[in-house]
């Protein structure tokens, strides 16, 4: 008997990368140029604290920024000018707040997932209007 196991996590999956689009693209709709040098092409979503250890941050919309493709590859090896944006545009007490999170981990289901996903798209619709 074949477990119905692969094709939930396939569906998670899917569910998760639609989320990170919608997500992203809001972003880039919301912020329109990158917060650390201005370009307005080439235009990326980027997070101020890494979102490697689980997906909490990746969808808090204060660690997210649009910045262009060169300063988001910067950001990995010198995050001195990303962090010290956002120190000076929301204060040290909330980048503080941000690390704390990063601690918190929350796993999201694919019902999660779907709902950020569409949650985004109309935001998403809202801004291009």
């Amino acid at each position: 008997m074949r477990s119905l196991r692969p094709n939930k996590v396939k569906s998670r999956k899917s569910a998760k990368a639609a989320a990170i689009k919608a997500f992203n693209r809001y972003i880039v709709l919301r912020d329109r140029r990158c917060v650390t040098c201005d370009k307005t092409d080439h235009l990326t979503c980027s997070h101020l604290i890494s979102v490697t250890a689980g997906d909490k941050l990746r969808f808090t919309e204060i660690n997210a920024h649009c910045q262009c493709r060169g300063c988001n590859f910067k950001h990995e090896y010198k995050p001195e000018d990303y962090t010290r944006w956002f120190i000076q545009h929301y204060g040290l007490s909330e980048y503080e707040r941000l690390c704390d999170l990063k601690k918190e981990i929350r796993k999201y289901t694919e019902e999660d997932f779907n709902i950020i996903a569409t949650r985004y798209k109309l935001e998403c619709e809202a801004l291009s209007e």
